[in-house]
């Protein structure tokens, strides 16, 4: 287990929009054998909705490390992976309307 100052979780802020739009077009499915997106997809409307403008009042994220004990913490919390780069996860928690 990792010494505990090694483990460092911070929430996203509005300057990790670039990391979420990277973490956007990584979540793209792309069939085995098949090229890439261009990677300007993800500035379509019904993908960028998810990164554009990130940082407002009702956004909540958390940049966690694959290495890190918390990610079972956070999946406990009811937070759900939606991508993995290889070094790092992409989670959201869906929270009940008007929550």
């Amino acid at each position: 287990m990792p010494d505990q100052s090694d483990i460092i979780i911070r929430a996203l802020t509005p300057a990790d929009e670039p990391f979420l739009w990277e973490m956007l077009y990584q979540a793209l499915y792309v069939p085995e054998g098949a090229d890439p997106f261009p990677r300007d997809i993800v500035r379509r409307p019904e993908i960028s909705r998810y990164a554009q403008g990130w940082g407002q009042a009702d956004d909540l994220g958390f940049v966690v490390s694959t290495d890190n004990p918390a990610l079972r913490l956070y999946q406990r919390s009811g937070f759900e992976v939606i991508a993995n780069s290889g070094n790092s996860f992409t989670m959201i928690k869906r929270m009940a309307a008007g929550a």
